[in-house]
């Protein structure tokens, strides 16, 4: 099957004008429902992860889980936001089917994790009595 690029435009322009003539409330439900369902799940891991984290360990595990799960909370922020940061980077330039760019970014990104790991594996080999 082929298309034709004025295919997408088209579709692209009949999208877009939907959006503006249903109303916005119903927009904004479709696009937050899988938001919510997915907050829904992990509150119920994060829920039975502490019954189990408090029957197996007691207080003192259940403690220290609460304890270290705003900073792995962090972390994972910190990498979701450059994550997507990356994506927008990229796919602006992919868009302007700039190959080239594309290309330099991705080998920037994967330059940019393969340290991290490095140096968190190196943290955690050498610095696991100090945290």
């Amino acid at each position: 099957m082929t298309t034709k690029e004025g295919d997408f435009v088209n579709t692209h322009t009949q999208a877009a004008s939907q959006m503006t003539e249903e109303p916005i409330w119903k927009r904004i439900l479709f696009f937050a429902l899988p938001l919510m369902v997915g907050n829904l799940f992990q509150q119920l891991y994060n829920t039975v992860d502490n019954i189990g984290v408090g029957n197996l360990g007691g207080k003192e595990a259940l403690a220290v889980v609460g304890t270290v799960d705003p900073v792995i909370n962090t972390f994972i922020g910190f990498f979701l936001g450059m994550s997507a940061e990356a994506g927008v980077v990229i796919f602006q330039y992919y868009g302007a089917k700039d190959e080239k760019k594309v290309s330099r970014i991705l080998s920037g990104v994967r330059h940019f994790v393969t340290h991290q790991k490095k140096d968190y594996s190196f943290i955690y080999r050498y610095g696991g009595d100090f945290f």
